[in-house]
């Protein structure tokens, strides 16, 4: 049965991406959703109240595995943003859709799993001010912009360079590398 519910939500996930490709989240109804789907209304709403709870839930979905990426206690910081990046790369239809949509706001989500990524190492944001020579909320918001931009600007371009050229990419605009 768990095997069943998964497919369906993976099928209807996989719709909702082609949808967002095409038109505003605003204007997908969960009956273009579901005939796109190729299911009947009931099965959509056995898992979901309504669009904006599917929208959340599959947020909240992604944020979970992004979070356990990031509390990976076995990654190291370089290896930590490689595997968020593979799991970008791997969802991309889906990722790429939601970051077209203004309901999702995805910039929002890259930047909440940054800070709290960055925060696991208070040492990065320390000497990132020391070095720039601004207070530490000022440091974290450098970081993190900077950061989120490229992800969001790969994103937009397709995803083409590898995760291995994105994470040294990361790595030379943040100097995580001094702080290994």
């Amino acid at each position: 049965m768990q095997k069943r519910q998964t497919q369906t939500k993976t099928i209807i996930k996989d719709s909702l991406a082609s949808l967002l490709l095409e038109e505003k989240f605003e204007d997908i109804s969960v009956s273009k959703l579901t005939r796109k789907s190729g299911i009947n209304r009931g099965t959509f709403y056995l898992h979901y109240i309504d669009k904006y709870d599917m929208m959340d839930q599959l947020k909240a979905e992604t944020l979970a595995q992004l979070t356990q990426i990031l509390e990976d206690t076995n990654l190291n910081p370089k290896a930590t943003i490689k595997a968020a990046l593979d799991y970008l790369k791997n969802d991309f239809t889906f990722i790429f859709a939601i970051s077209k949509s203004s309901f999702t706001d995805f910039s929002q989500t890259i930047t909440i799993f940054l800070k709290n990524m960055i925060e696991n190492s208070p040492m990065v944001v320390s000497d990132l001010a020391n070095s720039y020579h601004i207070p530490e909320k000022y440091a974290l918001e450098m970081l993190v912009a900077s950061i989120e931009s490229i992800i969001t600007l790969w994103i937009a371009d397709g995803a083409i360079e590898s995760t291995e050229e994105m994470t040294e990419i990361i790595f030379n605009v943040s100097y995580f590398d001094k702080w290994r």
